[in-house]
């Protein structure tokens, strides 16, 4: 290992992993420390959404990964005793992927820590243990211990992804907002399955509340509510395993991979950042599954927070910037489980008028057009619409604006078809319609915008043939899918951020205010840093930002 780091990932789960791909992509050193002495062999998360496939999509490792996804399954709603009540489509698609899809997390975390370890720019080192950490004006030290013995590192910025228990977190006296649940609930993963049924079906109520999800290669996992009284123990037994599964499925002890017993937890920790140190992934909130969002929010978390910290190190933005990680991210977070909590409140009521509740708005949720659509396309996930960070919303906004960009297919200049975020790279991207782009793009004369380095993409529309141009990439988009999804004029130039969060809409000859609104974060000469104008407004810091004298002792893990 090197001494000295960009930035020190502790935990090489899929946040910590996928965050140092993330940040190795925009040139950062990163390195990865693990306790264990090997990436997980337990499949805990099992859905992938929309959102992570087009995040593994953005670091080349999607295609790796085919073998071990089950693209695109459903979810239907049942009674406990089996009647159907309700059912999202397994065709819901957005941002170019399926909403739901089986994995498997070893492989899954298996590649990305081949990934990690082959790249040039990051250290992965397991059976390694993170001690202390420690901050002050320049960095932080890192010791840590492994089988050579007590060490020293040192990194610009430390972000730790070590889990629900998170050693860092509470070595920092940061605690945790929220509740658990009430009763614990039994998982079992197992193979061999039969059911063919591309749908995960939620049993709701009496007798007892279950989950069945599908997953690849003939994989099940089942989760099965405890009942007042039950012992954990016995419930752990095969034997029992198998009487819950009865008249569904008859289970060979070799068919059961895992069986394990789980308290589920809805908390978010009191802030995510302690001076140079933050939190993300379960470090920072811990998630109910039943909308199976957990590790996909951790994937969000790295996707956010990567691109903020390349700038900071780089010195192309100031320190504030990555206070606007927590303040985007924490609200989509909260929304998210409150959405897993009412799923799980669905699915956990026994008795009888929860029973009639529930038969009542799920039936009524496949009969009424409107609310059918909205619940089979799962238009009920909660949307990232960024109110405050580093995103400018003016007086006549455009509605993409602090959402993420669409990513349809385009017609490219070479005959090929990709998608946007294959045209629009790793970095910033600036979009303009048609029109005279190719005229616009030069008349952008902004520092900041040079500072972030924004490729330069100009969409034709219609049928439209893209031709080669040096000042920018071209493409078509053919079918409108891109212009419908962002609901902007001709006019309108986008700013794209490396996570695909449209950060601002102007028209040409608004940049100077663009500008101005974001060079609170983006380092450039003096003489830009003027007040915004009025026409648009950026927040420069978030709420509940920590108090930066924290954690400039040494703080034992």
């Amino acid at each position: 290992m090197h001494d000295e780091y960009d930035v020190i990932v502790a935990g090489a789960g899929p946040t910590g992993l996928t965050a140092a791909l993330f940040m190795t992509a925009h040139g950062l050193r990163v390195a990865v420390i693990e306790r264990a002495s090997a990436t997980v062999v337990e499949p805990r998360a099992v859905t992938l959404d929309d959102e992570s496939l087009r995040s593994l999509a953005s670091l080349g490792v999607l295609e790796a990964l085919e073998p071990s996804l089950l693209r695109g399954y459903g979810t239907r709603w049942y009674t406990g005793r089996g009647m159907k009540l309700a059912e999202v489509s397994a065709n819901a698609h957005r941002y170019g992927y399926p909403c739901r899809n089986g994995f498997s997390q070893p492989d899954l975390v298996a590649l990305l820590a081949q990934r990690v370890a082959a790249d040039s720019c990051a250290t992965l080192a397991f059976d390694t243990t993170v001690v202390a950490v420690e901050a002050d004006d320049n960095g932080v030290a890192v010791r840590v211990s492994n089988i050579d013995g007590p060490s020293t590192l040192r990194a610009k910025y430390v972000v730790a992804c070590d889990g629900a228990t998170s050693p860092i977190r509470a070595a920092l006296g940061i605690a945790l907002d929220g509740s658990s649940t009430a009763l614990p609930w039994l998982i079992v993963d197992t193979i061999n399955s039969v059911d063919d049924a591309r749908y995960s079906r939620f049993y709701c109520g009496d007798p007892r509340p279950y989950v069945a999800v599908p997953g690849v290669h003939n994989r099940m996992r089942y989760e099965f509510m405890f009942l007042p009284g039950e012992d954990p123990v016995a419930m752990q037994q095969p034997e029992t395993v198998k009487a819950l599964l009865a008249g569904r499925r008859e289970l060979c002890d070799s068919d059961i991979v895992r069986i394990a017993v789980y308290r589920f937890h809805s908390r978010t920790a009191k802030r995510w950042r302690s001076d140079r140190i933050l939190l993300a992934g379960d470090a920072a909130h811990l998630m109910p599954p039943f909308a199976g969002q957990g590790m996909n929010s951790g994937i969000r978390d790295a996707a956010n927070l990567a691109w903020k910290l390349a700038l900071v190190c780089r010195g192309a933005a100031r320190p504030e910037l990555l206070d606007t990680y927590e303040a985007e991210r924490r609200p989509h977070v909260r929304a998210m489980l409150r959405m897993s909590n009412i799923i799980g409140s669905v699915v956990m009521s026994r008795g009888v008028l929860p029973a009639i509740l529930r038969a009542t708005l799920l039936a009524g949720a496949s009969k009424i057009p409107g609310l059918r659509d909205y619940v089979a396309e799962m238009r009920f996930k909660p949307e990232a619409r960024f109110k405050r960070g580093f995103v400018v919303h003016g007086r006549c906004d455009v509605p993409i604006v602090g959402k993420l960009a669409p990513n349809p297919l385009l017609l490219c200049s070479d005959g090929g078809e990709r998608r946007f975020d294959a045209i629009a790279g790793d970095g910033f991207s600036l979009v303009a319609f048609a029109g005279d782009g190719k005229q616009t793009f030069p008349s952008l004369n902004s520092a900041v915008l040079r500072k972030l380095g924004a490729r330069r993409v100009l969409l034709l529309a219609g049928e439209r043939t893209p031709l080669p141009a040096t000042e920018c990439m071209v493409a078509a988009d053919l079918g409108g899918d891109f212009a419908r999804g962002v609901g902007a004029g001709a006019d309108r130039i986008l700013l794209i951020r490396p996570d695909r969060i449209v950060a601002a809409a102007f028209a040409p000859a608004q940049v100077a205010q663009i500008e101005r609104a974001l060079c609170g974060f983006i380092d450039i000469d003096e003489a830009a840093r003027v007040p915004c104008s009025v026409p648009f407004a950026t927040s420069a810091r978030p709420v509940d930002v920590d108090d930066r004298s924290a954690g400039r002792e040494a703080t034992p893990v």
